[in-house]
């Protein structure tokens, strides 16, 4: 009886660790589990190569080279974050860039959290990295669309006014003030009926 229990954990174990590795091996995200004593990388998903651009064996044999990866102007902080989590055991969130061996520059979002053995004690972290390189360059591309719609509606030589669909003045360039007489602080206080002529 005893030997057809341990044969079931076993087939079950099995089965668990098959079904982990279809889910960690078709994810996009970069799936990881490192050795809190060690620093050992214990597993490294496929996604890695796609998203660092090195080999997950290369990875293995030296699991510091990641962390070569990260650009110099990142390092410092993502270095102090995790050497944070590492002595503390807390969840870790961290953003920075990598430089590929291309020479391409990515956006990793890092997500780990620590796991405790029986006693309670730290013995491993898993985690996931994200590329978030698309939404990065969105963002970028955003804020520069913001800056470029700024620059022109403060130095346009006619008056432009954001508002509501009420009529209510949010937002007037100089070239409005100057025509209408008033200040910003004044014009974002009426509304386009009360500075019109009653006729």
């Amino acid at each position: 009886q005893d030997n057809c229990e341990l044969k079931l954990e076993l087939g079950q174990l099995q089965e668990r660790e098959e079904r982990f590795r279809q889910i960690a091996e078709n994810v996009r995200e970069v799936f990881f589990m490192i050795s809190a004593q060690t620093d050992e990388i214990l597993y490294i998903s496929p996604a890695y190569e796609e998203v660092w651009g090195r080999s997950c064996k290369s990875l293995y044999e030296n699991p510091e080279s990641w962390l070569g990866a990260i650009h110099p102007e990142d390092s410092l902080q993502a270095l102090a974050t995790l050497e944070t989590q590492f002595w503390t055991g807390d969840e870790f969130h961290e953003e920075y860039r990598i430089v590929r061996p291309d020479g391409s520059i990515r956006w990793i979002w890092v997500r780990a959290f620590p796991i405790t053995n029986e006693q309670g004690e730290v013995n491993r972290f898993v985690g996931i990295a994200e590329d978030i390189t698309d939404r990065k360059q969105a963002e970028e591309a955003m804020r520069k669309s913001e800056e470029q719609f700024r620059l022109i509606f403060e130095m346009a030589p006619i008056g432009m006014a954001i508002t509501t669909l009420d009529g209510k003045l949010e937002r007037v360039n100089q070239s409005l003030c100057d025509a209408l007489g008033y200040t910003k602080e004044e014009l974002v206080s009426l509304t386009f009926a009360q500075i019109s002529h009653p006729e």
